[in-house]
């Protein structure tokens, strides 16, 4: 602005003469206007009168830069001349130089002529001040640059202030984002397009290892901190390309370090055009995370005291080499080893001795058994082998006792020799049984006769039967008989809150009495599963149990609960839904207060079979329970996926959990992967107050053990009920 005011004041400077003219021009016009309007109305006597009174009083319109300095007005009568007021030469000055017929110094000279009907031609002369005409012109131009000068002040400190401003706020904004950067736990670094470095945080060095000398120096490029950094890139721009975004799991080097897990995202920063001016990646180290899945899967694969595979190992690798035999047509032998006068070691020596007398008779099996073969801990002195393969029914049973031989060797502790034995039950695929469940069975049932006979022994499944066929076949009708007749027998045992003390619930548990004798579930439920009868047992204890709670409900309150077991095989029955359903509806409950418990090992025989009952049953709207949980089963991954209410902690890690470090940590850990999934946790089998007090610390607060309550009949439940419970009218 102020240099176009410069330009224009030159250029003004540079044509005063034009100015002059025109300034000229413009007064000899006014005069010859007015001399032209006067002439026709009057005498050429009053004429001149008026036209000097006019000249002289400055009436006319002046120019609009300066004054003329004299006007010269004449024809054959008059001759007039009029000095303006500002002039400073005296009309005789004017005159002479006129008369001389030249324009005085420093002025400037216009003559005009005009005709009149009655008063012939007027001659008009302006003579105009050069020195007035630039003084005006230095002024009005001197003026105009004030103008322009304080407009320009104005607008330059108004932009200043709000630059200065701008400038304040982007700096104390860019202060909150460094500080914020590198507060952050995750890497965080901006590259351009040609991979330079345009940004980072600190804990992008410390995660990367790399000097900040390094990662300024030129040439260094971002993607050298990753294997295989060629094909990556290609990947991660095309997947830019078509996202946006880019997210996944990288190795990041730490130069001679190892390298570390990350999970790296990926994001594009555009600019107001809409290209691509720079990629933002965040890096989150994962090393503790990886940490912590190699020790639950260790957990969940493996037994923390032997390192050998355990049950849910064992499943996996079992059902694998069935699946390798059949379809090869090859035999394959399970062998479940059981060790004799262990629980003498522990009574006597006490548990850490116990615990190396375990190590050692692994390490003693693991050394004589092949690369092929699977051996495995399920239990406290329980080991399962798997001998797929081996040179028919006499290979198997010359290693069989080999193993019984090994284990049967001195084991020197405490500078004594502990002498142990070892009762193996055998079962052959397909001979014995085709279903992987079964021939488990088989083998355990095979090993208890091997216990009966005098132990220290191996015994097949075909060499005789657990029971004999006759007792079975009377034992299952007799069964048969009671269901029908409703002569089973509920007993309840209550779920306590440790920290209120209160009822939580109760677990149904089937009993059977023959012939006034209290028959062992585990007995009559087995010969139930093989005759087929399994499914009427659990129907009748569903039947059964919903109806105490209904009366329970309608005595007492309607907030307890009712925990029912049913067997694997009811639970993959296609008919289970729709019965539970039926029953829950034409007793007129609320399903959030019946609970299906399954054992841990039932969601192993079909996963995908497992999932789709378990959301049949959430869908119907009851709870549903893990029963025996951290004996091995199952992935501790699965449970993530299924909507799984409680799981109950076996109570194998229970009953030793103050003196066994490793107990503690599986059922720790159990609880602890349960909170964070918002999953219930019952620690079953709690008789000491000392185990209480431990469960408790460990973060459990529901408990089921005789400490609490005994399994007890309906009646005596009902009498405890009424003693809290205000019996409704």
């Amino acid at each position: 602005m102020l240099a176009g005011f410069c330009v224009a004041y030159f250029n003004t400077l540079g044509k005063i003469d034009t100015h002059l003219r025109n300034s000229a021009t413009h007064q000899a016009g006014q005069v010859a206007q007015y001399i032209s309007f006067i002439s026709a109305a009057n005498p050429e006597k009053a004429l001149v009168k008026e036209l000097t009174h006019t000249l002289h009083s400055n009436r006319l319109s002046p120019s609009p830069l300066t004054e003329p300095s004299s006007i010269r007005v004449y024809n054959s009568v008059a001759d007039l001349f009029i000095k303006k007021p500002k002039s400073t030469d005296s009309p005789e000055y004017y005159r002479q130089k006129l008369e001389a017929g030249s324009s005085p110094n420093g002025f400037y000279r216009h003559n005009q002529s005009i005709a009149t009907d009655h008063h012939g031609v007027w001659n008009i002369e302006v003579i105009l001040d050069k020195a007035q005409m630039e003084k005006k012109l230095n002024q009005e131009l001197v003026k105009q640059f004030i103008t322009v000068l304080i407009c320009c002040t104005l607008i330059f400190s108004l932009i200043f202030l709000l630059m200065k401003r701008s400038l304040v706020k982007a700096i104390v904004e860019t202060e909150i984002a460094k500080h914020t950067l590198d507060n952050m736990e995750e890497g965080v670094v901006v590259i351009d397009n040609n991979d330079k470095i345009l940004n980072y945080n600190q804990m992008f060095i410390k995660l990367t290892g790399i000097s900040e000398e390094l990662l300024t120096k030129e040439g260094f490029k971002v993607h050298q901190l990753v294997d295989d950094s060629s094909k990556m890139r290609s990947l991660v721009r095309e997947q830019l390309r078509i996202n946006q975004r880019w997210c996944g799991e990288l190795q990041i080097k730490r130069g001679s370090d190892e390298p570390i897990p990350a999970k790296v995202s990926i994001s594009i920063v555009r600019n107001n055009v809409n290209r691509v001016a720079a990629f933002v990646i965040v890096i989150n180290n994962l090393t503790k995370q990886k940490t912590r899945e190699k020790q639950l899967e260790q957990l969940a694969y493996f037994d923390p005291l032997t390192t050998l595979a355990n049950r849910a190992s064992f499943d996996l690798r079992l059902k694998h080499e069935v699946d390798v035999c059949r379809r090869l047509d090859r035999k394959l032998c399970i062998l479940f080893i059981d060790l004799d006068k262990f629980k003498t070691v522990n009574d006597t020596l006490g548990h850490e001795c116990g615990d190396q007398v375990l190590k050692i008779i692994a390490k003693r099996f693991r050394t004589r058994l092949r690369n092929t073969d699977t051996l495995a801990r399920i239990g406290g002195d329980e080991f399962t082998v798997i001998l797929p393969d081996l040179d028919g029914n006499g290979g198997f049973e010359k290693l069989g006792r080999e193993l019984i031989t090994l284990a049967g060797s001195a084991i020197r502790l405490d500078q004594r020799d502990v002498f142990l034995g070892a009762s193996i039950g055998a079962a052959i695929f397909p001979d014995d049984a085709t279903h992987v469940i079964n021939l488990l069975k088989l083998a355990d049932a095979a090993m208890y006769r091997a216990k009966s006979q005098g132990r220290n022994q191996i015994v097949f499944h075909h060499s005789e039967h657990c029971i004999d066929c006759s007792e079975q076949k009377s034992v299952a009708h007799e069964l048969q008989q009671a269901i029908y007749k409703n002569e089973l027998q509920l007993v309840y045992q209550a779920k306590i809150n440790m920290r209120t003390g209160n009822i939580e619930g109760y677990e149904a548990l089937l009993r059977w009495k023959r012939d006034n004798n209290l028959v062992a579930p585990a007995k009559f439920l087995r010969i139930a599963e093989e005759r087929g009868l399994i499914n009427q047992v659990d129907r009748w204890v569903i039947r059964a149990g919903i109806q105490q709670l209904k009366s329970w409900h309608t005595r007492f309150r309607d907030d307890i609960s009712l925990a029912i077991n049913i067997s694997s095989i009811q639970f993959y029955d296609a008919e289970l839904i729709p019965f539970l359903g039926s029953e829950v509806h034409r007793a007129k409950l609320d399903p959030a207060k019946i609970e299906i418990e399954i054992k841990e090992s039932t969601l192993c025989q079909d996963e995908q079979r497992a999932a789709k009952t378990i959301r049949s049953l959430k869908r119907l709207g009851v709870k549903v329970v893990i029963d025996d949980f951290g004996t091995g089963y199952s992935s501790i991954g699965c449970l993530g996926k299924l909507p799984i209410d409680c799981l109950k902690i076996d109570q194998s890690f229970v009953s030793n959990i103050k003196e066994e470090q490793n107990d503690q940590t599986v059922a720790k850990t159990v609880i602890s992967l349960a909170k964070s999934l918002g999953i219930d946790v019952v620690a079953e089998g709690v008789e000491r107050k000392l185990q209480e007090t431990v469960i408790k610390d460990l973060g459990c607060q529901l408990a089921q053990g005789y400490l609490f309550s005994r399994p007890l009949p309906a009646k005596q439940i009902e009498r405890e009920l009424e003693s809290v419970y205000e019996v409704h009218a």
